[in-house]
């Protein structure tokens, strides 16, 4: 698609499952027969509208680093994390002789675009181009250990950093406890002993913000809630 001047290409437009969502990089699927360079480019959705705006992560695959007729992992130099609204990975040829692989198979998504000339607009609506971020959670890196229905509650929420964990009807007995933000760091932990049937005020001294609160069970499970500070 477009031009080989590093202008034109495709995109892709994503919108998280979760937040914090860290970007590592994206796959791609060059076509057969291409032996050309690209860019992999990730874009903030600050643009007007919601477009492509700030470009967050760049990196430059030359001909002859990557595998022709196949998806290719690209990483980038860094993870980009991102804590709200959408992304955009762009991918731009660096010449004429380099293509990407499209999906003709139904569902199509809508949300690929064709770039020409640095202007974004929607791609065929028969087809999508094979192009998708790698993206982890910070924070939910592992998800077979977390307990999805705990009774376990959090009140008040929203609160002023100070809240009980009501573990009156919960089964698990709490060992320790984490409370990360919204970009994955830790910013209070504590052992402490919460057991079934009690119940235990924290004074955290946050400011505002969401923030993931942790508890870990003593079989080495976890318990997650959203905890907002106002």
């Amino acid at each position: 698609s477009g031009g080989g001047d590093g202008s034109g290409g495709a995109g892709i437009e994503i919108e998280p499952p979760f937040y914090p969502t860290v970007v590592t990089g994206a796959e791609v699927g060059i076509a057969g027969g291409s032996t050309d360079g690209f860019t992999i480019r990730l874009f903030d959705d600050d643009g007007p509208n919601g477009a492509p705006g700030t470009e967050l992560a760049s990196v430059t695959i030359p001909g002859g680093g990557y595998l022709a007729g196949a998806f290719n992992a690209i990483d980038f130099d860094s993870p980009v994390t991102i804590t709200d609204g959408s992304f955009y990975v762009g991918w731009f040829m660096e010449g004429a002789t380099v293509a990407l692989i499209t999906e003709t198979e139904g569902p199509i998504s809508n949300r690929t675009y064709e770039v020409l000339s640095g202007s974004w607009a929607k791609y065929r609506a028969v087809a999508d181009a094979m192009l998708r971020a790698v993206v982890v959670n910070p924070f939910f890196v592992a998800t077979e250990d977390v307990i999805d229905n705990s009774p376990l509650r959090v009140y008040p929420n929203p609160n002023n950093g100070a809240f009980n964990i009501d573990n009156t009807l919960g089964e698990e007995t709490i060992e320790h406890i984490r409370i990360v933000n919204a970009l994955g760091a830790t910013v209070f932990e504590k052992r402490q002993y919460v057991g079934a049937g009690q119940q235990w005020n924290v004074e955290t001294g946050l400011g505002t913000g969401l923030y993931y609160l942790e508890l870990r069970t003593a079989d080495g499970r976890r318990i997650i809630r959203k905890v907002l500070v106002d």
